[in-house]
């Protein structure tokens, strides 16, 4: 989740954008650092996804988000 299009997973800036409070946009990068627990990768596997792409959208970019 970066700005700089160069960066990140993604072709596209993909930075978190925030509103503050008196209206102003907050624009951040982010990096996460992610694994998964041995003992949950069976439930993992079944009820997300078999790859690291499709981990990482359907759980862990949803989550940091």
């Amino acid at each position: 989740m970066t700005a700089n299009s160069k960066e990140g997973d993604r072709p596209v800036p993909d930075d978190v954008t925030f509103k503050t409070k008196d209206g102003n946009n907050v624009h951040i990068d982010v990096n996460v650092m992610w694994q998964i627990d041995p003992k949950k990768a069976g439930k993992i596997v079944s009820n997300v996804g078999t790859s690291i792409d499709e981990i990482k959208e359907r759980l862990v970019r949803p989550i940091s988000r």
